[in-house]
């Protein structure tokens, strides 16, 4: 196929001859004017409607007015198209004079639900309607002045079937994982491609490099949620083959908001709220005989002693020892946007704040001051887990000509994070009050297991990030039939990591009081190159053509110096006043370059048939393997006979793609290690040694889809019923191998002989139930089903993904829970289960799935007194899976401080889980505390109340609002833990474990906005 460069030269000449070539034959043409407004409710001009000329390239959109121009549209008969979301799409034929002007208006009608919508890719922009996939839009608009939302993932919860966030804890500044349609991938990453303005953006998993235990903080927090327009999810390789290598775990493509034409707009908002942490942590108990000695049942059963008494203390509930308190969060942003035809406008800024809900107690304020001999204690010790980020944005678009659009999009934000070690560690404050004393402050070490709060936060961790995500991007149409598209962008994140503590402060673990320091220094550039052209032309009345070609480059670089100094003098923080000082660095970087041709036909407006191939060059694949294609097909029927009776619509579809994951960067690559040694006295001999053999035919793992379903509209348009099958499974997945010492490598290397397998069923109903004067009333429906196997490990044994716990089996979900089966009876009636009471089974076990199998979200909105009022709810639903309560296993087994082991009235499957994990030798077993993790939130409520049109004149404002928005107000499960939706292990691939982190907690916002 010859060099990438070479072949992207060719294609780019290409378009561009055809583009000079074509340019004289648009020579008599005129311009067609109008106004688009729309009936009921929503009536009146429509601004952002889009209109283009049927079977060109020719398309606008309104301004703020509901006016538009279609500029140099050849003389003749020509059908103009409007569509704009919300309301249903119209045709009207207009007749254009050479140099003259047309008018028409179009009047919409509300349609809540309409194949009309245009969804934009790297191949272009298209209807819905012409699509053989199922692509998933949010509407991000209004969502954050209804529903305040702090973060891109609070955006995705719930929103969409198949689209599963995974929140990992309360912590301000935490993470999440995304997975859509399930994991793909053993060993790479099952984290989707997330796409901003046209530019792939950095979404890292793990965002920072010093520990806080399991959790760490999340790229996708660097997004204002109020600079997106909406956003989109192709989910999966069917839909996102155009993305090639990156594609194959779904991609959510992120628009910002731009500017309208037409008079100036001014909006500003303002939010505070409140965070409750009201999670329910578990009571400490102990149990004594009467001599005050700890005596527990199993103790009790084998008449070793007698349970007299029973003490418990919550050291994280308790007024005086709890460093629980309300958190707050504020925000206060502003938007100017607006603009003429030939210039339009979008600026922001917003600073938001947040302080979580960690206090250090007053009595442990004293004790530290006294200790330390200081007059006052910092801020960061005070309350160690805070944000404060600046986001600004500025997008400005352009029309160059009536055939030439150009824009430039710029994001830049800036944040301090303090995290508090609060997770999967022993120096965390949740490790230290879940396996506390029982006995409370009077107990010999204090009522806190470990540390105390004060203790606690003096070991401190600060993440600073600036990051500039920047594009331009421009459209040429030289003629009615050809447009080209061109985007360049680049993202770059500067990250500064710190963590250090004092010399003879914090906690006394390991040689951290002697005081230690680390900085460790990130720069991820992420570059993106985007060209395509589409050539639109009717092969006959009935029959469209859409062919468009494109190429793709982009790039990504991580650079990163570690440093760290231990030892430190009294007061010092800075790595080089460490005694003892060390260094690292790390440089990588990955390139894919890509091109690709996409055919569509379209016959009568109705039946659309798309084909596609993509083809990659990939540097992180071996040398031999470097060059790789991915297929596409897709078919979409709009069904006739259904434009009236109970089907208003019927839409049957189906398709078929391909994309891959691309290994590590040095996977398929020979690397060696320096080896030196001591030959004698001040002599040494140097050498090397081989860190990874590498494999010059390695390839990206490559996913295969098959899509099918329909989309039908009922009751003249009032319900919508999407139903979506498919079945995907994944090739060439990396499975790590052993290899033996003497190939040189004491580890292994990764190799192309894994096999997966998800499949699928989505559906969404959405109704509109009730639409009157006085009360709207809207209803949607999300659900979907999963199955998830490992069909191949290409005949190496088992691997473990977390422990022994967490298992990769052939047959079997990936990261599925194995342990030893055991039953139990209370064969003496005595109330206690005793150690001979327990059978115990020979082997491990496959039990269940640590991954949900089955979601679902029901939402309800409701417009009161003409919309004056509106209140929008939300309850979520997770199923069919298990979870690990680490937590409880921990503390039941090493701290002994759990209810069953003391308690007679117990509940015996309590009691027999204890007995089973800390009293039957070598074959004791953690299964009773792997644990049914099903459960359903009232995720969100929300109420806005708009205010009259004269109060908001009196406050100087053309709109005025405001928005109570609670979200985690409620959890319905019998999980025995605080929350399910916990992971101990943050952002880990497959491990899935409660274990002593902040669950999610409960955030009460109130939010002003006013428009002039």
């Amino acid at each position: 196929m010859g060099t990438p460069k070479r072949t992207f030269g060719r294609l780019g000449l290409a378009v561009l001859v055809a583009a000079l070539l074509a340019t004289p034959a648009w020579a008599q043409t005129g311009t067609i004017t109008g106004r688009v407004t729309g009936t009921g409710v929503g009536g009146g001009p429509l601004e952002a409607a889009r209109l283009i000329v049927v079977g060109t390239n020719i398309t606008t959109t309104t301004n703020r007015d509901g006016a538009f121009t279609l500029r140099a549209v050849p003389a003749g008969q020509h059908q103009v198209r409007v569509t704009r979301l919300g309301f249903t799409s119209k045709s009207s034929p207009v007749t254009v004079a050479s140099g003259q002007t047309a008018t028409i208006d179009f009047v919409l009608d509300p349609a809540p639900f309409t194949l009309e919508e245009i969804t934009t890719t790297a191949s272009g922009e298209q209807r819905k309607l012409e699509s053989g996939n199922t692509v998933h839009t949010i509407q991000v608009n209004t969502l954050v002045e209804t529903a305040p939302v702090k973060d891109l993932s609070q955006i995705l919860l719930g929103r969409a079937p198949g689209v599963q966030v995974l929140p990992s804890t309360g912590t301000t500044g935490g993470s999440q994982r995304i997975r859509i349609r399930g994991s793909n991938s053993v060993s790479l990453s099952n984290e989707p491609l997330f796409v901003i303005d046209g530019v792939r953006m950095e979404s890292g998993e793990s965002s920072i490099s010093v520990g806080t235990g399991g959790q760490s903080p999340s790229r996708l927090n660097d997004i204002n949620p109020e600079d997106i327009a909406d956003i989109q999810i192709l989910k999966g390789p069917s839909a996102s083959v155009i993305y090639g290598t990156g594609g194959s775990n779904g991609v959510v493509l992120i628009t910002t908001k731009r500017g309208v034409a037409g008079r100036t707009q001014w909006n500003f908002w303002g939010e505070a709220g409140v965070l409750h942490d009201k999670n329910d942590y578990p009571d400490n108990y102990y149990g004594a005989a009467a001599d005050g000695s700890r005596c527990r049942l199993d103790d009790q059963a084998r008449g070793l002693c007698t349970v007299a008494s029973i003490t418990s203390f919550n050291p994280l509930r308790d007024p005086t020892e709890s460093p629980i308190h309300s958190g707050f969060r504020q925000q206060y942003g502003g938007a100017v946007s607006g603009g003429t035809e030939q210039v339009r406008y979008y600026v922001t800024g917003e600073w938001e704040g947040e302080r979580g809900v960690l206090f250090m107690p007053d009595a442990e304020q004293t004790r530290v001051l006294s200790e330390t001999g200081r007059s006052a204690l910092r801020a960061e010790e005070l309350n160690p887990n805070t944000l404060g980020k600046w986001s600004l944005r500025a997008n400005t678009d352009f029309n160059v000509s009536s055939k030439a659009r150009a824009g430039v999009r710029v994001g830049f934000v800036t944040s301090d994070l303090w995290l508090p070690q609060n997770d999967n560690n022993v120096t965390g404050l949740h490790s230290s009050g879940i396996n506390g004393d029982g006995r409370g402050p009077d107990a010999p070490g204090g009522a806190w297991g470990f540390f105390t709060p004060g203790d606690v936060f003096g070991r401190l961790t600060r993440q600073k990030v600036r990051r500039l995500t920047t594009s331009a991007d421009a459209q040429f149409t030289p003629t009615t039939w050809l447009t080209a598209r061109t985007t360049l962008g680049w993202d770059q994140t500067e990250r500064q990591d710190q963590q250090f503590q004092r010399f003879g402060e914090g906690p006394n673990f390991s040689t951290y009081r002697l005081g230690y320091a680390d900085e460790n220094r990130r720069t991820i550039d992420v570059y993106t190159v985007d060209a395509s052209a589409t050539a639109t032309f009717a092969v006959t009345d009935a029959i469209q053509s859409k062919t468009t070609g494109g190429l793709q480059y982009s790039e990504n670089s991580f650079r990163g110096t570690d440093a760290h100094g231990e030892q430190l003098p009294p007061g010092s923080v800075t790595v080089s006043s460490g005694a003892i000082k060390d260094a690292a660095e790390t440089n990588t970087f990955s390139k894919t370059a890509g091109a690709f041709v996409e055919q569509q036909f379209a016959f009568n407006d109705r039946f659309f048939v798309n084909g596609a191939v993509r083809v990659d060059r990939n540097s992180s694949a071996g040398f031999e393997s470097r060059t790789i294609i991915y297929p596409k097909a897709s078919v979409s029927y709009l069904v006739p006979g259904f434009e009236a009776g109970t089907i208003s619509s019927l839409r049957l579809r189906g398709s078929f793609g391909q994309a891959g994951q691309q290994p590590g960067g040095t996977t398929a690559l020979e690397i060696f290690d320096p080896l030196v040694t001591a030959v004698g006295a001040g002599i040494t001999d140097a050498g090397v040694v081989i860190n990874n053999l590498g494999d010059p035919t390695l390839k990206p793992e490559r996913s295969t889809e098959f899509e099918a379903g329909f989309d039908a509209t009922l009751f003249d348009n009032r319900v919508s019923v999407e139903l979506t099958g498919y079945h995907k499974e994944t090739r060439d997945a990396l499975i790590f191998v052993p290899t033996p010492v003497s190939a040189g490598n004491p580890n292994g290397q990764f190799r192309n002989i894994g096999k997966t397998r998800n499949q699928g069923l989505e559906a969404v109903i959405s109704a509109q139930v009730l639409n009157t004067e006085s009360l709207n009333w809207d209803f949607t429906f999300t659900g979907s089903l999963l199955r998830n196997r490992l069909l191949d490990l290409g005949g190496q044994p088992p691997i473990n993904a977390n422990g022994t716990t967490q298992q990769h089996r052939e047959g079997l979900p990936l990261g599925g829970y194995w342990a030893r089966p055991y039953t139990y009876s209370d064969a003496n009636g005595d109330g206690i289960i005793g150690r001979d009471e327990l059978v115990m089974g020979d082997s491990l076990e496959y039990i269940a799935p640590s991954q949900a199998t089955r979601e679902a979200a029901i939402t309800m909105s409701f417009g009161l007194f003409q919309n004056r009022v509106s209140v929008s709810t939300t309850l979520d639903y997770r199923g069919g899976f298990r979870l690990y309560n680490l937590q409880e296993d921990f503390r039941c087994r090493s701290s002994q401080n759990c209810a069953a082991l003391y308690d007679k009235n117990a509940p015996l499957a309590d009691q027999a889980r204890i007995e089973a994990l800390r009293f039957q030798g070598s074959n004791n077993t953690n299964t009773g505390f792997i644990e049914k993790g099903d459960y359903a939130k009232w995720r969100e409520l929300s109420v806005t109340f708009n205010a009259p049109q004269s109060l908001a004149n009196a406050l100087g404002a053309a709109r005025a609002s405001l928005s109570f928005a609670g979200r985690n107000l409620a959890l319905f499960t019998s999980y025995s833990g605080p929350d399910p939706e916990v992971n101990g292990q943050g952002e880990a691939n497959f491990a899935q474990r409660d274990f002593l982190s902040l669950p999610p907690i409960r955030t009460m916002i109130l939010r002003l906005n006013l428009s002039y």
